[in-house]
């Protein structure tokens, strides 16, 4: 009787997490990807499915369009955009870091209103750089010609003349920026402007971030957030959180921003 009982709990405690949750991430290679594919070695219980996405935008619809439990990393300004019934049937679980808006540039553009009928990279459409880069564009009345790139090709775009800009919304230090050969070859311009304050929060990239910035650069942060469909159980959502907070210092291994993370 009493193996009879304990078969039944077991079973009864693997039906609880043997639904999988979706997980979608971002580009390859992209800390978004990273983190994902951690936290599906780090909860295995949890049955972590990763998928690679083009970003925040793209990810905001596979939410909605989902049949089952998903979850999501999201940029805060594209989860602000999208309307009141298609927010209602999403929820955030954890509030997660603040990205820096990195404007990298060649020689060609020294401030921000120097981007004015310049070639500026805005990532791939469905990324999340792609909303803010529009966002930006919008709020700021500022004209530019739009070039579709992700972020890699970007930063080489940039360093070999193809482009003369491009917008990259990523936590600092951001890894595609920290090979030292950048030096003299790209650098990173201020983005200030009075009607950008009214969206995001004023933010700064430390001289010490990469070897190659010789001082701070002004900017704006961009919040990354961790959102599940309405599907996503309440003890699967439970049990992710007290997995992440477990293996904090280990996610912070992956990227330095998960110091920041918090329930």
């Amino acid at each position: 009787m009493r193996r009879i009982i304990c078969l039944i709990a077991f079973v009864s405690l693997s039906n609880l997490f043997a639904e999988a949750i979706t997980l979608y991430t971002g580009t390859s290679g992209g800390t978004y990807q990273k983190l994902g594919v951690a936290f599906s070695r780090m909860c295995p219980a949890l049955n972590i499915q990763v998928f690679e996405t083009k970003g925040s935008r793209r990810n905001i619809g596979a939410l909605l369009s989902s049949g089952s439990q998903a979850i999501a990393f999201v940029q805060s300004d594209v989860l602000k955009s999208i309307d009141k019934r298609s927010s209602q049937k999403l929820r955030v679980l954890q509030k997660l870091y603040s990205e820096e808006i990195h404007l990298i540039s060649s020689s060609q553009v020294s401030t921000f209103a120097n981007l004015r009928d310049k070639r500026v990279g805005v990532g791939v459409n469905g990324s999340g750089t792609y909303f803010t880069a529009n966002n930006i564009k919008a709020r700021t009345s500022m004209k530019w010609k739009t070039i579709l790139i992700g972020p890699e090709q970007s930063v080489e775009a940039v360093r070999s003349g193809l482009i003369d800009a491009a917008f990259l919304v990523v936590g600092s230090p951001a890894e595609m920026l920290q090979n030292k050969n950048l030096n003299n070859k790209i650098k990173l311009v201020n983005i200030t402007h009075r009607n950008l304050a009214k969206f995001y929060k004023r933010g700064k990239i430390k001289a010490s971030t990469y070897s190659w910035l010789k001082r701070n650069i002004n900017t704006y942060l961009v919040e990354s957030v961790l959102v599940a469909n309405d599907r996503l159980k309440k003890s699967q959502a439970d049990a992710l959180h007290s997995c992440l907070k477990k293996n904090k210092s280990q996610l912070i291994k992956v990227h330095k921003k998960w110091r920041e993370a918090t329930k």
